[in-house]
């Protein structure tokens, strides 16, 4: 199932939708941090920019879209394949930022909704889709998954938290949020960052001091969250099949690969048991 599937979808019409509030900052969950969106508002136009400071997170794509498309053919137990393989599957991007994992699942059919608690992010991530003609079925929301979950629990084929469970507060509850969002029969995909050494000397100091991949301040080492620590967390949830794969960049072509070691950046994907 790894195979490319970074397709434009010939699709003709748009359904999108902006929610925001009047503060810039929607979010008033307890797993919402101030401080980390503080820190994102500095770089909300630079999503899309070439050379930018999420060039990294970008390139990211090709391995998690092909993991959450095969996340949706195993609900199904067919072939996917074609131009709009996601197309019937509801899926959930928390945190999407400017969309940019989003916008490609939405191009591959996926009814998707991205919600986000920084208004900035999400009138960003609007402004690109509205750039696309061919892009369909794609919500942004600003809000949080507490009130996601809450107003809509067991409703997704797939929730995503790509890139986001190492900067919320009280990550535990961030994942009960996303696991209650879940349907059963559903799956949860998380990327996040293990701690070790390892993974501080180079994720947060070599990628941020050194490289300059991703800008000074971007993480916090002692938010990063070890498999272990995750599994506990979607056992809680009621999920089940947690499994992990190691993720790696290569910082000279900026291009990510699998691999068995998960002391750095790390994939997980659970399911929701149907009772």
């Amino acid at each position: 199932m790894y195979q490319s599937a970074l397709r434009r979808s010939p699709l003709k019409s748009t359904q999108r939708l902006l929610r925001t509030s009047s503060n810039k900052l929607a979010g008033k969950g307890e797993t919402v941090s101030t401080k980390e969106m503080e820190q994102f508002q500095k770089f909300v136009g630079e999503w899309w920019r070439p050379g930018g400071p999420y060039d990294s997170l970008r390139s990211m794509n090709e391995l998690r879209v092909l993991l959450i498309q095969d996340m949706c053919y195993k609900q199904k137990r067919r072939n996917i394949e074609g131009s709009k393989p996601l197309k019937n599957f509801n899926i959930l991007d928390v945190g999407c930022g400017g969309g940019i994992l989003a916008e490609p699942l939405s191009r591959l059919g996926g009814t998707v909704t991205g919600i986000d608690p920084l208004e900035e992010n999400v009138q960003a991530a609007q402004k690109h889709a509205d750039q696309d003609p061919d892009i369909d079925s794609l919500t942004y929301q600003c809000t949080d998954i507490e009130t996601i979950s809450s107003d809509h629990p067991n409703h997704f084929d797939v929730v995503i938290a790509s890139e986001v469970l190492e900067h919320v507060n009280n990550p535990s509850i961030f994942v009960e949020a996303c696991c209650n969002a879940v349907k059963p029969g559903g799956y949860i995909v998380l990327t996040t960052i293990n701690r070790t050494l390892l993974s501080t000397a180079l994720v947060k100091y070599m990628a941020e001091y050194v490289l300059r991949i991703v800008p000074e301040n971007t993480h916090d080492e002692n938010k990063f969250v070890t498999p272990y620590e995750v599994t506990d967390m979607l056992r809680k949830g009621n999920m089940v099949d947690i499994k992990f794969k190691g993720m790696m960049l290569n910082p000279l072509t900026n291009q990510w690969s699998w691999t068995s070691i998960d002391l750095m950046n790390y994939a997980c994907t659970a399911r929701k048991p149907v009772y």
